[in-house]
């Protein structure tokens, strides 16, 4: 639901934070912030690192990817420019259960595992109302997959595993608001953003595999519409000296889907995040200029599952640096997220995770126009 950015040790806050050393795009409008003549290229990694556990079952699994790359620019003045790549959603979950064989009273233990998510190649664009007010749009297109593996224990060398395949990808568009109250030595800024439901393209396979991953029966390729519910999100940010403070919230309106099946309905999901930056500075030949930024935050949110009555919670604690190069056109940010999600009830798990991702945002001077030798 969050975006994996250099804000990532303010408890992924970013509705109200302005694109300023990091380019942020929780909330378009943000752009319109970026410095005026600057060209900002940014990469940022991510890894995780889970345990599941309940009475039964104690695993773990890990992952390292690529989170994003963004360019920025201002290529028409006064208008800010981002075109980017960005992982905008991720699924990660583990449960486990007995299946009754039919005819008999005999069980078989089973794990479903599921993973994946969709990616967002997307043109953000900005600009200034005045001093106070900013608007964007961002446009793009989102593909991807979401992978779900069922392993089901006949005995100790036999398994049966169903493999369910789902390709997603369509067209998309979000919109953003911030405006900023300022005095001598402090700053509110007020955001918020919406992004519209949307219809996706889906096709899914289906493999029955055995033990050795011999496929035994497969289905044909199904298409159909996947509806994926509108967000947005508000927040308030508030800026004295050196010292940030930001809270906000977003809300993915899951239960207009209707979406349900075995064991599990669909709710509407939320994201209440908060987080503290403390900004250094440093005296250097050029005058007094950023130094290190500190970061701590946290994060709840209650996912858009309902398994077995139980609303699968999350919460999180998180910490970064931000540490800026010589001539301050450049950044590297390190954030890290401790937290659980579930309960460790049977058949439910509990997730406990390590997250970490690692932002280079790297500048330089954007000149336009002509140049006299």
């Amino acid at each position: 639901m969050r975006d994996q950015n250099a804000f990532l040790g303010m408890g992924n806050t970013g509705v109200a934070l302005p694109s300023e050393y990091s380019i942020n795009e929780i909330n378009p409008s943000s752009f319109a912030w970026l410095p005026k003549n600057n060209l900002r290229l940014e990469l940022t990694l991510g890894g995780l690192s889970t345990k599941y556990v309940n009475e039964n079952t104690n695993t773990s699994a890990g992952d390292f990817t690529f989170s994003r790359v963004a360019l920025s620019a201002q290529l028409v003045d006064p208008i800010r420019t981002v075109i980017g790549l960005r992982r905008f959603s991720q699924v990660e979950y583990y449960t486990t259960s007995f299946r009754d064989i039919a005819g008999t009273n005999d069980k078989i233990s089973s794990a479903v595992e599921g993973n994946g998510g969709l990616y967002q190649f997307y043109i953000g664009n900005a600009l200034k109302l005045g001093k106070n007010l900013a608007f964007g749009v961002n446009t793009g297109f989102i593909f991807g997959s979401v992978n779900t593996k069922e392993t089901m224990n006949l005995s100790e060398a036999e398994s049966l595993i169903i493999e369910n395949n789902d390709y997603y990808n369509h067209g998309s568009i979000s919109a953003g608001l911030q405006y900023q109250l300022k005095g001598k030595t402090s700053k509110w800024m007020f955001g918020a953003f919406y992004e519209p439901q949307i219809r996706m393209n889906q096709l899914r396979e289906n493999q029955l595999k055995n033990q050795d991953d011999v496929v035994l029966s497969e289905k044909d390729a199904e298409y159909d519409k996947f509806v994926f519910p509108q967000k947005y999100g508000g927040g308030v940010s508030f800026t004295r000296n050196s010292f940030t403070a930001t809270v906000d919230v977003i809300g993915h309106l899951w239960s207009s889907t209707g979406y349900e099946g075995n064991h599990f309905t669909t709710t509407d999901s939320y994201s209440w995040s908060a987080g503290i930056r403390k900004q250094y500075t440093k005296k250097t030949v050029w005058g007094e200029v950023l130094g290190l930024a500190l970061q701590a935050g946290y994060n709840y949110e209650n996912s858009y599952l309902i398994i077995d009555g139980n609303n699968i919670k999350a919460q999180s604690f998180t910490l970064g640096v931000v540490i800026p190069s010589s001539n301050n056109m450049n950044y590297y940010s390190v954030g890290m997220k401790i937290g659980s999600r579930g309960v460790a009830v049977y058949p439910l798990v509990k997730e406990k995770f390590f997250e970490f991702n690692v932002n280079f945002s790297l500048g330089s001077i954007f000149y336009k126009g002509r140049k006299l030798d």
